[in-house]
């Protein structure tokens, strides 16, 4: 058990316990398979580190439900129960259901996920229509406020939730607002939004020591946030939030330290079937709280590898100060390895050059697949059998 002279906490980004890329590939190939035949394999090697703290955070993107239990093969984005067995190995205490997937197969099997987490002793945060957005944990003397929200779209669209609903304009419903229409390039949200989370803050405001919040937001294999997400985290920060992880890309994106909290804007994927190197990546980040409830933080990067096995491995950062447009000056954690050019400042500071880059990922995922395809450590009858299935 943790030290009780201060409270540590283990942040995770999205964890997706059902079959997604990798549907209608070979059992043996298959996340879902995986969980219900050895899923104890899946933490083995991180147990002991999840273990070692008080709290454990977390994205769920999956809606589970035991009527995928026997299935044999893919159930696209749906879990079965056992995935709780996953979550149980690495003692989750709180998730944050406030996802663009939880509603994927409707009300009735969102509530019954939310039945399985009660039944197993995980609190989770939803939304405000449920009342249950956020959740106060006591522990080792400090009131922790925990917060799920989000900000895409509830349900796929046509056969895109994310750039495509921007560029044919389409009007959506995010939280209890009205609908909203894309009057601008990127700006999908605006500050009116974010008014039920900002209220939100200040009921949890008075009733924690400290405020995390879980936030499901930004654009898909981005490695940058946009300009909005960055106002839109700072004003967060000075409405009351103190530590905000980001989720969805599916792709690390850099951290940010504004007024000494913390803005990690993506941690990537924890637990996804995606096979891209960027996609089976993502950050892990543990927080200690001490007695005067400062807040020190430590890295770590982990790897989803071959057989869906984690490896984690703690990572050095320096910051690094960058001047916007506005001539703010933000400072950026500069990972191990990590680069941050000017071209990636400059899409920061153009919406317009943000919403090309957005456009231009979607395009050239293939080409970056198939990089990956060739230089992945995953096996060759795995490449093959995907290579089969896309030429299908």
């Amino acid at each position: 058990m943790a030290k009780n002279k201060y409270l540590s906490i283990i942040n995770v980004g999205d964890i997706m316990l059902a079959d997604c890329a990798l549907r209608g590939m070979p059992n043996k190939y298959l996340l879902s398979q995986k969980i219900k035949t050895s899923s104890k394999q899946i933490a083995a090697n991180i147990i002991d580190f999840f273990n070692d703290v008080d709290l454990r955070f977390g994205n769920l993107e999956t809606p589970l439900s035991s009527k995928a239990d026997n299935v044999n093969g893919s159930n696209f984005l749906l879990g079965s129960s056992k995935g709780l067995n996953v979550l149980k190995d690495l003692k989750f205490d709180i998730l944050t259901l406030a996802n663009n997937h939880i509603l994927e197969h409707g009300y009735e099997i969102a509530k019954e996920t939310q039945s399985l987490l009660k039944e197993n002793n995980i609190r989770f945060c939803y939304s405000p229509e449920h009342n249950n957005d956020f959740q106060i944990v006591k522990k080792n003397g400090i009131k922790i406020g925990f917060i799920g929200y989000g900000l895409r779209p509830a349900f796929n669209f046509l056969n895109s939730y994310d750039l495509d609903l921007a560029e044919r304009n389409i009007a959506f419903k995010v939280k209890r607002l009205d609908k909203i229409k894309h009057d601008s390039l990127i700006d999908y949200f605006s500050s009116n939004n974010i008014l039920p989370l900002i209220k939100t803050i200040k009921r949890v405001k008075s009733l924690a020591n400290i405020i995390i919040l879980g936030l499901h937001w930004g654009y898909m294999n981005t490695s940058v946030p946009s300009l909005l997400q960055i106002k839109t985290a700072h004003k967060l920060i000075d409405e009351g939030v103190d530590v905000i992880i980001g989720s969805h890309p599916h792709h690390i994106q850099p951290i940010e330290v504004y007024k000494g909290k913390l803005i990690a804007y993506s941690l990537g994927n924890f637990i996804f079937d995606m096979w891209r190197t960027v996609n089976r990546e993502s950050l892990v980040i543990k927080l200690m709280i001490d007695r005067d409830l400062n807040v020190t933080h430590a890295l770590f990067k982990s790897k989803l590898c071959q057989n869906y096995l984690i490896k984690l491995k703690k990572i050095n950062y320096h910051p690094v100060s960058i001047r916007l447009s506005n001539d703010e000056v933000i400072q950026l954690l500069m990972l191990e390895g990590q680069k941050f050019d000017k071209k990636k400042i400059e899409l920061i500071n153009s919406p317009k050059k943000y919403w090309r880059y957005c456009l231009k990922v979607r395009k050239n995922i293939s080409i970056g697949s198939i990089y990956d395809f060739i230089k992945s450590d995953l096996p060759l009858s795995f490449k093959l059998n995907l290579f089969i299935r896309k030429m299908k």
